[in-house]
């Protein structure tokens, strides 16, 4: 039996040398499997961003066309509300002031409002 024993264990040996080996190879075809899909993915999101990139640019000119037309007719509406809201606050200033002398009023004659009587 020892003659088996020792026929035998150069045989051991190498499959215990061979058996680490195919590990390593395994790692190695899965980690260049996995690189494999991310450059496919990376691939497939850099033409994503060159489609894009192509579509900005050509909207880019009717985009810059429409704004220099309308950009400055709205900055003259907001200007022209401007304008017509102080000629509403003028109009309605002598009715605040009229409102705050009856609320002045009131509180002579000894009237109070329920908001007055908060804690």
């Amino acid at each position: 039996m020892s003659f088996l024993k020792t026929a035998v264990a150069p045989v051991k040996s190498v499959l215990r040398e061979v058996s680490p080996l195919e590990e390593v190879e395994e790692h190695i075809l899965h980690t260049g499997e996995s690189i494999k899909g991310a450059t496919e993915s990376i691939e497939g999101h850099v033409k994503v961003l060159e489609d894009l990139t192509l579509s900005l640019n050509n909207a880019l000119p009717a985009l810059t066309a429409t704004l220099s037309t309308t950009l400055p007719e709205l900055v003259q509406a907001v200007q022209d509300l401007g304008s017509k809201l102080e000629v509403v606050s003028e109009a309605l200033a002598p009715v605040v002031e009229a409102e705050q002398e009856i609320g002045k009023i009131g509180h002579v004659f000894g009237h109070h409002h329920k908001d007055d009587h908060k804690s």
